[in-house]
This record gives structure tokens, C-alpha cells and sequence, in this order.
């Protein structure tokens, strides 16, 4: 029999999701609410969830409160088909087999604006939003590119915050725990007079972060020490302002959004952490700044809708900018060696070994236009969207110059080993790019319990003019450039359809049965098909559009007490892009096609003061869909997918007690084994299996009086203090340990 561990899966660097007390509704969370909620996340517009054309989970705001849920990365790791997984240079989510080194196959929204940034298609899901100002989260689990376009591969999430009118006020909100944690935050709506709405939210979060020891036999240096690693350190900016002004004409918001992480070890995964703290030079002049990434968005909308005669309109205009700094240590200087003529001055500017830093900013600005029509029964819905992306800078700095010599990456050492800025940037040019989109889709019922949904989507990408000169000169070697530089184009095409078909054979909630098929892609971002090959991180240009072929088939049913969900999926993923380490330079190449099927379940269920839940996810290999090289890079031996487990699921109990002032919830995540090439040492590129195991948390909340209350809250994560680690990309995986104590305060204003 397997053992289990008691773990903590979750960074353990995480605190209780600040709750505020600002527009406290009744108590919600039924089945019925929760499996049949109105959301807007399938088609952009308020439907009932069980009809619409996509399985969605609802997470309320009561189920926040109650599990003490910290950022929206912990509410994924709890929905079937969601995974985590470690990346060298962070934590990311998989989903039903598909991940990348960012979390770049799902579509983030913010009350339906799309907050999923264009370059490298980064999707933040950690401490850059706060879950203290959500009314619910909308989960579409399966591909919605007929309502969004790009980056709806696998997943729609649109977190919905409190209108005005339900918060009536505001709160402050404070949360101190061990390991140097920080949160601060505010709330703040209302109603005017005249029926206009008005939110702001505000909140900012630091954590000095946890230091563990880890031995030479996980660093993945070639000279390899016992040193030390920090995890899950955010510094200041890391937080984000939503302010939203709505009346019956216009809506309009502004999105601000920062995340500054400081990644456990540098790009190879050395023991850095160590070598700074060692280092006095370094750690005076860069410990602050070193082996980070800081993520700035600002995005603003502004909506306004009218209408002419039956046909309901909007039209939007969206800017969107967006930076990406990063701050790296390719390779510490125990790897390296240093020129013999070289000084003491000079051999400290080189004594951490390579570093680069990397500022690259772009903004996206366009028109959307949506109209909805009913006619007779049927619902008829339709739009067009046309984007510009513009890149505004492109700086790349270094104290080592890279250059590729007979299909060979060799690094050699700025003198002096100084910073040097690389005069063409990361980018061989700053290209504009256009993207023209235009969907439709009608909802109709064929009968009073038989419903049909067909809907296609056409979007044309027009790259920079000289995007067929970056494919034809020299800048992207590879054995096959020239049958694949014959096949870049200027533009390139792509159409989305969704047909469903939603059935109830009793008419009403008892059983609700869909067949839906769905495309959707998602673009390689503008990072990989332009950046310096020298980077190994480059693809070309001729990197084609990730599709994924989703079939599902899905059973739900809702009594007053209890709900159920059954769910059977089949994914053709294509062209799945994948970072090819064979290749000198290192560098992502388009692999050919992937099967994966399996079954997920969920189940809630509530009697009178207790309120539970429970999911699983199976998950297989479809080697009849997949080529041989998709499935020599992507399925292990026993017919799992790389870093995913076969098995996995999570469960949760809460109880509501003294009138739903005092609220306390305990719940877990699971897994089986799984098999992940992430073996450090001699053992580099081998498959590691890693255990069964299983998490435990606690935390519980208590509300001081009814009016401009008071809360207060605990929260214990990993309760029994254990150590694990989880499948990943990286070659040395940094382990989740450490048990969190955290207190919050919330005050009603």
C-alpha cells in the first residue's frame, strides 16, 4: 500500500485569502447555487450555468470564506483538471495534460475584460489579484475560443468582484504570518442616486520568504555545494488597483496590476541563494533585485451600450500595457571560468558567474464591438474585434555575449565582466502586429427541454512586414529551416467553432445532460517567435498556432441537498509547443499531435450547518491521436502524461455556526504517483517518481457583531509539517515544506 504524506502542495509561502465583511450577503452555497449559478463566462452574457454550452464551476464567495482560499492559484489547484507543476523559474497550472513554462494555455478575465497579457501570453494568478473583493469565480473547464480568440486553449477563468450596491461601504483588511508576511488592502463601493455604480479595491502583499537547506545532490551545477534556497519571496510592488464606474450607458474600468517574485534558484536551477548571500559585493549592490521577474500591467476598458429597436449593442475600447523585467543567473561561476588576465575588480563584477537583465514593454489597443438579438425563441449573438500590438521597448543587457558558431552556443565573457546593452535588444526588431476577429453564434431551444448551440469564430493575425525576412536569414538555424522558411507567411488564419447540444429529460434541474464539441488555439506568444536564439529560448518564426479538438460529454444533477457532476473529455491538442534541449541553442519547435481522455467528477452536498465537497480527475494517454514524437516527449511508460498524475482530486468540510458568524473549514488536496524527468546530479534527464500524497489545511473565522463588524481569522497550513515535491520542468525541484500560521482583521468601514 502506497504511503501517504501529509504535505503541504500549495507554496507554502501562501496566507489566509483576506475576506472582507463590506455587502455580507446571506448565506449561499447550495448545490442548486453553486451547480446552477448565473455567470457570463461561456458567451458574454448572464445565462444559467447547467444550460450553458460548457461545463462550469462556480466558486462562491461563501466557499471562499469558509476554506480560507489565499490567491485564485489555490481555487484552481482545487477544480477537476487543474494541476500544479514546478517551472525553473516559477509555479505553474496545467491543465488535463497541457502545460507550458508559464501559464500560457488558459484566458484570465476580470468581470469579462481580458487581463491575460499579448507577448508572452502570461496569465498571473497569485498575489496580483485579491480574492477579498470577489463575488464568485467562473470556471469554464474547456476550450472558449468562440467567445475570446486567443489563449482560451484550455480554460476560461472571470473572477467577479462585488458591485457597489452589494458592498454599500467599505473595509480595511490586515493579515501578518510567520516567514515575513504582509497583506494590506481596501474595499470601498456604492450606489449613487442616480443608479450609477461605483468599486475600488486596493491591496499590496510582501513576504520575506522561506529559506530551506538543500543538499550538492540537488544542485544542478556541474560543481555542485550544499547551499540554501529561499521560495515563494514577492516584494513590493506585488498587489493591484481595480477601480469600475458603471451606469446604464457606460461602464468603465481601470486595471493595474504588479507582481515582483523572486525565483527560488536562477535559470538552471543552481543554488544561487547561496552564492549571493556569500557574496558581499552582490548581495549589498543586487541581492534585492536578483533572480526576479516583475510583471506591470495597466489595462483599461471603457463599454458603452445602446440600443436600436430589439438589438442590444456595446462597444469597447481597450488599452492594455503591459512590462516584463527579468533579472537572471544563467550559470553561477563555479560552471565558468574566468580570462587569466583578468583583475580583481574585474573578477568581482563576474563573481556570481552570467547575468542578464531584461526589460521588454508593449501595449495593445483596439475595438470591440458585441450585439445580442432575441428572435422568437432563439438567442442570437455576434461580434467583431480588431487589435493593435505595439512594442515600445526592447532591452537586453548582459555581462557575457553569446554567439552561435557552427550550430554551437558559445558564451563568452564581457571584459571586465561588466554589463554590456546588446544594441539590437532580445528582439532582431520591434514589429507591429494586427489582429482581426469575427464570431457569431445562435442559442436555440429545439423543444421545452432540448437546447442546441452552434457558434463560429474567424481570426486573421497579420504579423510585422518583415516578418518572412526574420525566417530567411540566419538568425533561427535548424535543420529543416529551409522546407520550413518556404512556409512562413505574413499572416495566418484561424476558425473556432462550438457545436452543443444541452438536454434535461425531466425538464427541470435533476438531470442535465450535454455533448459539446469545441476548437480553439492559442498563438505563440511574440516572445518566442522573434527572440534571440542565443537565448535558448527563441522558436522562429515559423512556430505554428497551438489548436486543440475538445469532446465532451457531461451528466449533472442537483437536488436540494446535493450535486453531481460527471464529465468525460477526449483532447487532440496540435502543433503543442515544446522546448526542445536537444537543439544548440536550445529553443521551442512546434510538435505534432497529442491524445489525452478522461473523467472528472464533482460533488457538493449540504445539511443544514455542514457543507462538503469533493473531485476527482483521471487522466490518459491517447496514443491513437498522437505521432511519435509527441508521445516520445510528452507520455511516460505506464501511459501518463509527463508531470501530471493519473489520479488526483481534493475535498473539503466546513461548518457554519452562530448564525454564520463563526465559519470553519478543513480541506485537502490528493494525488497518486507521478512520473517527472526531474532527476538533479548524475541523474539529469531521468524519470522520477514521486509519491503519493495528500494535503491538509484548517482555518476558521469569527465575525464580532452584525453591523460595521469585525472579523477575525486563522489559518494553518501543511499542519503536519512535511516535506514534498511536485512534478515539473525544472532539474532540481524545490520542495513545498514549512507549516504557515497566519492571523487576518477585517473592518467594516
Amino acid at each position: 500500500m502506497r504511503r501517504f504524506f501529509l504535505i503541504g502542495l500549495f507554496a507554502p509561502v501562501t496566507i489566509i485569502g483576506q475576506f472582507s465583511l463590506a455587502g455580507e450577503a446571506a448565506p449561499g452555497g447550495t448545490p442548486a447555487e453553486i451547480m446552477n449559478a448565473e455567470i457570463s463566462a461561456v458567451s458574454r452574457l448572464p445565462e444559467k450555468s447547467l444550460t450553458s454550452a460548457a461545463p462550469v464551476n462556480v466558486v462562491t464567495r461563501e466557499m471562499i470564506r469558509a476554506f480560507g482560499y489565499r490567491t485564485l492559484y489555490d481555487v484552481l489547484q482545487y477544480t477537476p483538471g487543474f494541476w500544479s507543476i514546478q517551472d525553473v523559474n516559477d509555479k505553474i497550472l496545467g491543465v488535463r495534460g497541457v502545460h507550458a513554462s508559464t501559464n500560457q494555455k488558459f484566458l484570465l478575465l476580470i468581470n469579462g475584460k481580458r487581463v491575460t497579457e499579448n507577448l508572452w501570453n502570461l496569465t498571473d494568478v497569485d498575489y496580483n489579484i485579491s480574492l477579498s473583493n470577489v463575488k464568485q469565480i467562473e470556471i469554464v473547464r474547456g476550450p472558449n475560443s468562440i467567445s475570446y480568440g486567443r489563449s482560451a486553449l484550455t480554460a476560461v477563468i472571470n473572477v467577479v468582484t462585488l458591485s457597489g450596491e452589494e458592498l454599500d461601504g467599505g473595509d480595511v483588511h490586515v493579515a501578518l504570518g510567520n516567514y515575513g508576511y504582509r497583506n494590506l488592502g481596501f474595499n470601498y463601493g456604492t450606489k449613487t442616486a442616480r443608479g450609477s455604480r461605483i468599486e475600488v479595491f486596493a491591496h499590496a502583499v510582501t513576504i520575506d520568504g522561506q529559506e530551506l537547506d538543500v543538499s550538492s545532490a540537488q544542485d544542478g551545477a556541474r560543481q555542485a555545494v550544499n547551499g540554501q534556497e529561499i521560495i515563494d519571496k514577492f516584494k513590493f510592488p506585488t498587489g493591484g488597483l481595480i477601480t469600475h464606474f458603471s451606469n446604464r450607458r457606460w461602464d468603465l474600468s481601470l486595471i493595474l496590476q504588479s507582481r515582483v517574485y523572486q525565483q527560488p534558484r536562477g535559470a538552471d536551477g543552481q543554488l544561487v541563494w547561496q552564492d549571493v548571500k556569500n557574496n558581499d559585493y552582490w548581495s549589498s549592490i543586487y541581492a534585492d533585485r536578483l533572480f526576479g521577474e516583475q510583471h506591470n500591467y495597466i489595462i483599461f476598458d471603457a463599454d458603452r451600450h445602446f440600443s436600436t429597436g430589439d438589438v442590444d449593442h456595446t462597444l469597447t475600447v481597450n488599452y492594455t500595457y503591459s512590462r516584463l523585467r527579468m533579472f537572471e543567473n544563467p550559470n553561477p561561476l563555479r560552471d565558468l571560468s574566468v580570462p587569466a588576465e583578468w583583475g580583481q575588480e574585474e573578477r568581482l563584477e563576474y563573481s556570481l558567474g552570467e547575468l542578464f537583465d531584461l526589460n521588454v514593454e508593449a501595449y495593445r489597443a483596439g475595438l470591440e464591438y458585441f450585439g445580442t438579438y432575441d428572435w422568437k425563441d432563439a438567442k442570437l449573438l455576434w461580434g467583431a474585434e480588431a487589435y493593435r500590438t505595439v512594442p515600445i521597448q526592447d532591452r537586453f543587457t548582459a555581462n557575457f555575449t553569446s554567439v552561435i558558431v557552427d550550430n554551437q552556443l558559445i558564451k563568452i565573457p564581457t571584459e571586465g565582466g561588466l554589463f554590456r546593452e546588446k544594441p539590437d535588444g532580445l528582439f532582431d526588431a520591434l514589429r507591429t502586429e494586427h489582429l482581426y476577429s469575427a464570431y457569431a453564434e445562435i442559442k436555440k431551444p429545439l423543444c421545452d427541454n432540448l437546447w442546441a448551440d452552434f457558434g463560429l469564430r474567424y481570426d486573421l493575425h497579420v504579423k510585422g512586414d518583415d516578418y518572412r525576412q526574420s525566417a530567411e536569414n540566419q538568425r533561427y538555424p535548424d535543420p529543416a529551416a529551409e522546407e520550413k522558411r518556404s512556409g512562413v507567411e505574413k499572416s495566418s488564419s484561424q476558425l473556432s467553432p462550438r457545436v452543443a447540444v444541452i438536454y434535461q429529460p425531466f425538464r427541470d434541474e435533476r438531470l442535465t445532460l450535454k455533448s459539446i464539441y469545441n476548437k480553439s488555439f492559442t498563438a505563440p506568444g511574440y516572445f518566442y517567435r522573434y527572440a534571440d536564439p542565443s537565448t535558448s529560448y527563441a522558436g522562429g518564426p515559423w512556430l505554428k498556432a497551438e489548436t486543440l479538438d475538445s469532446y465532451m460529454l457531461t451528466a449533472e444533477t442537483v437536488r436540494k441537498d446535493f450535486g453531481a457532476k460527471l464529465l468525460y473529455f477526449l483532447n487532440i491538442n496540435r502543433n503543442l509547443l515544446t522546448r526542445d534541449l536537444s537543439l544548440v541553442p536550445a529553443r521551442y519547435t512546434s510538435l505534432g499531435k497529442l491524445g489525452m481522455q478522461g473523467a472528472e467528477m464533482d460533488l457538493y452536498y449540504r445539511k443544514n450547518i455542514i457543507d462538503v465537497f469533493a473531485n476527482v480527475s483521471y487522466l490518459l494517454a491517447v496514443k491513437e491521436f498522437t505521432d511519435e514524437l509527441s508521445e516520445t516527449t510528452w507520455i511516460m511508460a505506464d501511459n501518463s502524461i509527463k508531470n501530471f498524475p493519473k489520479l488526483y482530486g481534493s475535498f473539503g468540510i466546513s461548518g457554519r455556526f452562530l448564525e454564520n458568524r463563526l465559519v470553519s473549514g478543513i480541506s485537502a488536496l490528493w494525488h497518486m504517483g507521478i512520473q517527472s524527468p526531474i532527476a538533479a546530479g548524475a541523474n539529469q534527464g531521468s524519470i522520477e517518481e514521486i509519491g503519493a500524497a495528500l494535503r491538509l489545511d484548517w482555518s476558521i473565522r469569527y465575525q464580532l457583531g452584525r453591523a460595521k463588524a469585525t472579523e477575525l481569522g486563522l489559518s494553518v497550513f501543511n499542519l503536519l509539517d512535511q516535506n514534498t515535491r511536485l512534478g515539473g520542468t525544472v532539474r532540481i525541484p524545490y520542495s513545498q515544506a514549512g507549516r504557515w500560521i497566519v492571523f487576518s482583521l477585517s473592518r467594516q468601514l
